[in-house]
């Protein structure tokens, strides 16, 4: 009884273990992704390709309501792409007035 409990106790810990490994690994990963995101963001091109994944997120979005429900109520001009992109632009703006560019563009 007592090498079972003792086998018992060993496994949670190598679970437990290999649990942290997995978030930190994970956690990294964001990170690397997010320093790659950013520093790609920080130039015009990077900042017309944010532009334009804000875009088709918002997008997405809207098809995703659309179909969940029978009725979808929508300011007029917040349904077309084109208010969407700019929506996005005013946003990524209002970054950069903010401080939040690194200035590399």
């Amino acid at each position: 009884i007592v090498l079972a409990a003792q086998a018992q106790r060993e496994q949670q810990i190598l679970e437990a273990q290999g649990e942290a490994e997995a978030i930190t690994t994970v956690a990294n990963a964001q990170a690397e992704a997010l320093a790659t995101i950013g520093q790609a963001a920080a130039t015009d091109e990077g900042q017309k390709a944010v532009q334009l994944d804000l875009a088709t997120r918002a997008i997405t979005a809207k098809e995703s309501i659309a179909k969940q429900s029978t009725i979808v109520l929508m300011d007029g001009d917040k349904s077309e792409a084109g208010s969407v992109v700019a929506q996005s632009m005013a946003v990524v703006a209002a970054m950069n007035s903010a401080g939040m560019n690194t200035g590399n563009s």
